[in-house]
């Protein structure tokens, strides 16, 4: 790609400088500052690839999308919520071991139903489909008493969940990454 048109008429109408260095400084800032926009643009596009990969795979919905939607109007809430669900959701997934396997050897399926709901909830707010319907079936399950099915249907849940955390932090990432040039200009300000 070549340098950004306005740098060659910045340089015709700049009035004489008086060292040599000032000019190549000028230029050197100039265009480093375009290929860091052409990397943020670049980078833009692998996330937007990446996250539409994702939906075509069953992983997001569209309520992903949404939550970019939000995040365009307020930058940074997408990494905000992205990283309190993950917080929220480890949390959940302790939980639902812990009174799966952890518990007496009568299970409190009332309160697998009610964590299996919360992580239900959580996981759709993000848009992470898969995790949302292996919930439901844990539910399902808990709510019939099936304890060999709550446990097989756990493990669905814990790998689901697994699964979509890498991706997550894969997508905080990218994020963190196109946001820095701009949070950096808000704490000079």
């Amino acid at each position: 790609m070549k340098p950004p048109v306005q740098i060659v008429i910045l340089y015709r109408h700049a009035k004489p400088l008086r060292h040599s260095t000032s000019l190549y400084c000028f230029l050197s800032l100039s265009l480093s500052l375009w290929r860091k926009k052409m990397y943020g643009a670049r980078l833009e596009q692998q996330l937007y690839d990446f996250t539409r990969s994702l939906q075509d795979q069953g992983i997001l919905d569209d309520r992903f999308d949404q939550l970019k939607e939000l995040d365009k109007e307020t930058p940074g809430l997408a990494v905000e919520v992205i990283a309190m669900f993950i917080r929220d959701a480890d949390y959940g997934i302790e939980g639902l071991e812990r009174k799966l396997f952890r518990s007496k050897p009568v299970l409190n399926y009332p309160k697998v139903t009610d964590l299996t709901h919360k992580l239900k909830g959580i996981s759709a707010s993000v848009g992470g489909c898969r995790v949302a319907a292996a919930c439901s079936e844990l539910r399902e399950s808990s709510l019939a008493y099936n304890k060999e099915k709550c446990f097989s249907d756990f493990d669905v849940v814990k790998r689901e969940y697994i699964y979509l955390r890498e991706k997550l932090h894969q997508i905080l990432e990218m994020e963190r990454t196109i946001i820095a040039p701009y949070d950096t200009k808000k704490r000079r300000k």
